[in-house]
């Protein structure tokens, strides 16, 4: 349980946090109006695990990714980047065969296979080279692809910006990540910390771009928001 409680607290706020304030973001007053446009009608609650998400990632997260920064070299942090991305082709493969799409699950299944072996355990990406082009899909999009296309914005603990969608579909994803899969306490939470200290160096480059803008909660939703819909359409 001890274990569990904190790879969770290790992967919270990737995305989400860093610069914010110590308080909930107070809305700017046209904010009502946005939020429905949205779909943010839990906008207070929301608004609240927004800035309890970004205390976590400004104390564990945030550090971890600038000593990850600062000490890993940049070839070598392509080649975990590389290796992490590899571990999502099950997720993809599968959600692929739920939408109906057996040639690109099957183009996965051959990424996976070729990156793991002559990719060396998918640090290196020989598979682009052979004209297997990289997708993501995961549940929250194939709910999307089956009908489910309007869901609310949630900010949810420890993870950030989802849907309700896509918060659910996390929990239906978790299986197929290998990592979850490590029964060695150590090795598990070594392989934790290094996923961490990659995403949350990558997002680094968010950090100013947050602190300065006008009303930082509302600037991550509607960039994720569009985001996502932007991945959605490009799957349907």
């Amino acid at each position: 349980m001890f274990r569990d409680t904190m790879q969770c607290l290790l992967l919270a706020a990737v995305v989400l946090g860093g610069t914010g304030c110590a308080t909930a973001p107070k809305p700017a007053p046209e904010s009502a109006e946005v939020a429905r446009q949205a779909n943010d009608p839990w906008e207070g609650y929301n608004r609240g695990m927004y800035a309890f998400n970004t205390k976590v990632d400004k104390y564990i997260a945030r550090p971890i990714g600038v000593a990850y920064d600062t000490v890993v070299p940049e070839v070598v942090q392509h080649r975990v980047t590389s290796f992490f991305s590899n571990l999502q082709e099950p997720r993809t493969m599968a959600n692929q065969l739920f939408q109906g799409r057996p040639v690109g699950a099957a183009r996965t299944l051959g990424r996976f296979v070729v990156n793991t072996t002559a990719g060396v355990g998918g640090m290196f990406d020989p598979a682009s080279k052979l004209s297997l082009v990289k997708t993501e899909e995961d549940l929250g999009q194939t709910l999307a692809v089956w009908g489910w296309e309007d869901s609310r914005f949630f900010v949810a603990p420890l993870q950030g910006p989802r849907t309700v969608r896509d918060f659910l579909g996390g929990f239906g994803d978790k299986p197929l990540n290998p990592t979850g899969y490590i029964d060695d306490s150590g090795a598990s939470m070594a392989v934790t910390l290094l996923n961490l200290g990659s995403m949350r160096s990558a997002a680094l480059p968010m950090d100013k771009l947050r602190a300065e803008a006008p009303d930082e909660y509302a600037m991550v939703r509607d960039r994720w928001l569009a985001s996502r819909k932007h991945q959605i359409a490009q799957r349907q």
